[in-house]
């Protein structure tokens, strides 16, 4: 956890202002406790960005036959002078279940799938609609420490130690 960056956005963000409990002067531990409860709510309901997870292969194969991209990664894959050619392999080993999931929490997964759009081989509404299958909506806590915060996280980062 980056207690510094915790507390960089506690302080930032006006609505945590009246429940911050310094160390001095001391504070009953039950108050608190539920302040540092109702920052980290907080943080964890403000909206931070857009997250990503794994999609099973049998997803995957659905988008696949839906969007009509089977034919295409097969096509693919067949072509020896395709820069996109690796990249279909792995998809049909996806599909053939030799994969079980594809981790799209990876930024370079997602940028392989960009090149295919790039390239013209996948429509941009496919590719949409695949990112759409493993991506979801996730508070600031989430999104840039990669975790929800608790009340423990705030407690630290509010009165230390934060290294």
């Amino acid at each position: 956890m980056d207690y510094i960056a915790l507390w960089g956005q506690i302080q930032a963000n006006p609505d945590c202002g009246p429940y911050i409990t310094p160390s001095t002067p001391k504070v009953a531990p039950d108050i608190a406790q539920v302040n540092d409860q109702a920052i980290a709510d907080i943080l964890n309901s403000v909206p931070g960005g857009v997250v990503y997870s794994e999609l099973s292969a049998a997803k995957f194969t659905t988008w696949a036959v839906i969007t009509g991209m089977r034919a295409v990664i097969q096509d693919i894959a067949v072509d020896t002078q395709s820069p996109l050619r690796s990249s279909a392999l792995a998809m049909i080993d996806v599909m053939q279940g030799n994969v079980p999931v594809i981790d799209f929490r990876d930024a370079g997964l997602r940028a392989v799938i960009d090149a295919w759009v790039d390239a013209g081989m996948c429509p941009a509404p496919a590719r949409d609609a695949l990112l759409l299958m493993c991506s979801r909506e996730a508070g600031w806590a989430e999104y840039a420490l990669g975790r929800s915060v608790t009340a423990a996280d705030v407690s630290r980062a509010v009165r230390g130690p934060r290294e």
